[in-house]
């Protein structure tokens, strides 16, 4: 199998044609044409990532986030382009193409926190979030615990006004979702990187909002992701990488 083939499959359940204009989705590196019998895949491309590859002999890494974005300068970039390239190191990143699809980072999300018959909500900007069910009602404090729990995390959050059965979710950078979430009648709203005066605005509607971290809410969709390659693969060997680059 080569790599062409594996970004053939991934444009068919995750199409790079839907990734933001913005985005640097798709084949970011390599040839198209070289032999896959080993890959990693990891939400990024860090030295760690690199590394992992070059041990286990890795043709191919597959990221959600691109190791490039358009007209923005990376250290992280310039020292490891070169590196994938002299290791003949494909590099595949799907990106914005992922938070949305079915089966894509918010419908894991979701599934990782236990929502119940979770659906797409669409968003003012063109994007989506999903809104789900809690099994059980929980207050604004057993929630976030709850969240915590799942996602590994000590998350930040502002306490709503209600008890939660019905929430929202938006991996990453969701912030801007808010007032999509106060229309689809959340209770309460996942995501990450979450600014001062978004708590503010959550508190005046009435809403718990929680912020789980960009990596927890997003890491969510590597194992996936993994079976699904895996699955269809099984000649080639999938490995998972779960650096953690900060905290």
């Amino acid at each position: 199998m080569t790599v062409f083939d594996i970004y053939n499959f991934l444009n068919e359940r995750f199409p790079f044609n839907t990734a933001a204009e913005w985005d640097n989705s798709g084949l970011v590196i390599g040839d198209k044409n070289n032999i896959v019998t080993k890959a990693v895949i990891s939400l990024d491309c860090t030295e760690d990532t690199v590394k992992l590859a070059e041990d286990i002999g890795a043709e191919l890494i597959i990221t959600h986030h691109p190791l490039i974005f358009p007209e923005t300068e990376s250290l992280l970039a310039n020292a490891l382009i070169p590196r994938l390239e002299s290791q003949n190191i494909s590099l595949i990143s799907a990106h914005t193409n992922l938070d949305k699809a079915v089966g894509g980072v918010n419908d894991c999300l979701a599934q990782a926190l236990g929502l119940k018959n979770v659906k797409t909500v669409p968003t003012l900007e063109g994007f989506s979030i999903k809104l789900g069910e809690l099994e059980n009602e929980l207050t604004p404090e057993q929630f976030a615990r709850y969240v915590g729990e799942r996602l590994k995390v000590t998350p930040r959050f502002s306490k709503g006004s209600r008890n939660i059965r019905r929430v929202a979710v938006c991996g990453g950078s969701g912030g801007d979702f808010l007032p999509d979430a106060i229309v689809a009648a959340a209770d309460a709203f996942v995501t990450a990187d979450i600014k001062h005066h978004v708590f503010l605005d959550a508190g005046i509607s009435g809403i718990t909002l929680i912020d789980g971290g960009h990596y927890a809410t997003e890491d969510t969709v590597i194992e996936p992701l993994k079976n699904i390659l895996q699955a269809k693969f099984t000649e080639i060997l999938f490995v998972s990488n779960h650096f953690i680059a900060f905290r």
